[in-house]
């Protein structure tokens, strides 16, 4: 079995941060280092770490990260993944009744706006 490149390793330590309570700094991280990646990694390796976070975290601040990364990897990995991994993950915020206001509309745009991006490759 081979090792993965170089530049992936650094990835793991920061999934490890994520797991040991420093989400928002890892998210953080992940949302600068995750447009640079490529989407098949992307779909394996961080899609699922962050359905795992947000399953079992669900602080506004954690949230507001989630929704950040999200955007960021959401044209990168495409609108297959977009419908498949990442709008079933940022549509229960939309009812999660610890976000203000403004937080609120904030994910509500950013579905709507992922939701017609997905639209606009199904038609």
């Amino acid at each position: 079995m081979c090792k993965p490149p170089l530049t992936y390793r650094p990835l793991n330590r920061i999934l490890i941060l994520i797991v040991s309570g420093l989400q928002v700094k890892a998210l953080y991280l992940m949302s600068l280092l995750g447009p640079r990646l490529l989407p098949e990694y992307l779909i394996q390796n961080f899609l699922p770490s962050l359905k795992y976070i947000a399953d079992n975290c669900r602080t506004p601040a954690v949230s507001m990260c989630l929704l950040g990364v999200y955007e960021a990897l959401a044209d990168i990995v495409g609108a297959e993944a977009m419908a498949s991994s990442i709008l079933p993950v940022i549509c229960p915020m939309l009812t999660d009744r610890t976000l203000t206001r403004q937080q609120f509309e904030l994910v509500a745009v950013r579905v709507d706006s992922m939701i017609d991006k997905v639209r606009l490759v199904a038609l």
